[in-house]
């Protein structure tokens, strides 16, 4: 039993490591243009709202106004603002404040684990992609010393040159590929806390001209 897994390690040398690395690659890059353009989207929308609606109603103290025309801001502004203003317009009329503070609360929950889409794959790579090079260089080097085993009468130091520099790329490609997703990873968690944040504040406001 360890004699099969020893050589089945032996022959399997780093190639399909560094294959599976690339795949974890591009699924991570995929995920990656996916939450930028959706992030920015939000964001962009989000801020242009807070600038032309928002705070000039803050300023005037209209209360009332931004729930006159939820809809045509929600349609406007399609952004996670835009929808919390339509869903106090229409779900809030016929409820209590304490359950509409409830229904916002449940509301941003569901909204920030859509933000969050794909963004604990991202987490996993980042963090255990240079263990899966690592694992890749560790097969590659009982490779090369197998290779190197079998030819005593030459070329051996050539042998294991070439092997170790195959085995050390996987390790050099699990930094490649986890360094980017560690990267957006953290960039992604801290604009989803600045949307969820921005949208907790208009509630806020929102709730204060309630009186029940």
């Amino acid at each position: 039993m360890i004699g099969a897994l020893f050589k089945a390690f032996t022959m399997a040398g780093s190639e399909w490591v560094m294959w599976l690395l690339m795949f974890l690659s591009v699924v991570s890059m995929a995920i990656i243009f996916d939450r930028l353009r959706n992030l920015r989207s939000q964001e962009r929308l989000g801020a242009s709202l807070w600038k032309e609606q928002v705070d000039p109603w803050i300023a005037n103290t209209e209360s009332g106004s931004l729930m006159t025309k939820a809809k045509e801001i929600s349609s406007t502004y399609p952004c996670l603002e835009g929808d919390l203003i339509e869903l106090i317009s229409t779900q809030g009329k016929n409820i209590t404040k304490s359950d509409l503070e409830l229904l916002i609360t449940g509301y941003l929950g569901k909204k920030k684990l859509e933000l969050e889409k794909n963004l604990a794959f991202l987490g996993t790579v980042g963090s255990n992609a240079p263990f899966i090079g690592l694992f890749g260089t560790v097969l590659g080097i009982i490779k090369a010393f197998h290779d190197l085993g079998g030819k005593v009468e030459s070329a051996g130091a050539q042998t294991v040159s070439v092997g170790l520099s195959e085995a050390l790329v996987a390790t050099a490609i699990g930094l490649v590929v986890a360094i980017p997703a560690v990267a957006f990873f953290n960039y992604f968690q801290r604009k989803i806390k600045m949307i969820i944040g921005r949208a907790e504040s208009l509630s806020n406001y929102l709730m204060s001209q309630r009186s029940n």
